[in-house]
């Protein structure tokens, strides 16, 4: 999650779709556990992908990518 000293960065449409990005990728974590279709699984992984290009015009590509890597399962981060 973000605090409120970097929210203040970011304009409104910049926060909504890093928060958009939080959510979906809360979203996923949340239910992997559970059983769901691989259509729901499909959809949801296509708005992520979709946000984060979003995110991408907007310029925040570094931090959508620190989000993103926030949510990795720990077999998946990478170290820098």
């Amino acid at each position: 999650m973000m605090d409120e000293q970097t929210e203040k960065k970011y304009t409104p449409t910049q926060m909504l779709f890093l928060r958009r990005l939080e959510h979906l990728l809360l979203s996923r974590k949340r239910s992997d556990g559970l059983t769901q279709g691989p259509r729901r699984r499909k959809l949801v992984s296509m708005a992520i992908y979709s946000t984060l290009l979003d995110c991408r015009e907007l310029g925040l590509e570094d931090e959508a990518r620190r989000i993103f890597e926030s949510y990795a399962p720990e077999s998946q981060k990478t170290s820098r």
